[in-house]
């Protein structure tokens, strides 16, 4: 169950935690027996607990440790480049029916002087859409291309790795 979780997700809830083992499960098991197990995992340090409103999450420390490496590559070379793209060249190439998020955060990206920017957000708020769009004004700078730069995305998740996949980034 946490594989089949931790492959989809970086944090799922209890819940889900324990009917996919319930799904999974060999023999005669109870669900108290599950949570002990969940239990027992986060004392070696395999799983991390989290809490909201609505109950407990969990994540691995591989996911914690993954995050980790993303941070350490976002604050290499951080203010060592140039901007890379002009107010123009956003407007001129940006998907039009961007919210002003997106646009915002192109903006951002295309104007910073990091190597590694990181974006972050709910599932289903734009990001890949935005991610997209702002290859489109990537692609569109021929510097861009010509001087070394690519594009990158970076995902904790198979979901998302595939999502950007799907959309060419």
């Amino acid at each position: 169950a946490l594989k089949h979780l931790s492959e989809r997700e970086a944090g799922f809830t209890h819940k889900d935690l324990m009917y996919i083992a319930m799904q999974h499960a060999l023999g005669k098991v109870n669900p108290k027996e599950f949570s002990n197990a969940a239990i027992a995992m986060e004392k070696v340090g395999i799983l991390e607990r989290g809490i909201q409103a609505d109950g407990t999450l969990w994540t691995t420390l591989d996911a914690v440790n993954m995050e980790r490496e993303i941070i350490a590559l976002c604050n290499q070379d951080k203010g060592k480049f140039e901007p890379i793209a002009s107010d123009e060249i956003i407007q001129k190439y940006c998907d039009p029916k961007l919210r002003p998020e997106q646009m915002a955060a192109i903006k951002s990206i295309t104007q910073s002087t990091d190597r590694v920017l990181s974006i972050q957000g709910r599932a289903g708020t734009g990001k890949t859409t935005m991610m997209a769009s702002l290859a489109d004004v990537l692609s569109a700078k021929e510097l861009f291309t010509s001087q070394g730069y690519t594009l990158q995305g970076i995902a904790p998740t198979h979901k998302a790795v595939n999502e950007l996949k799907a959309r060419g980034i």
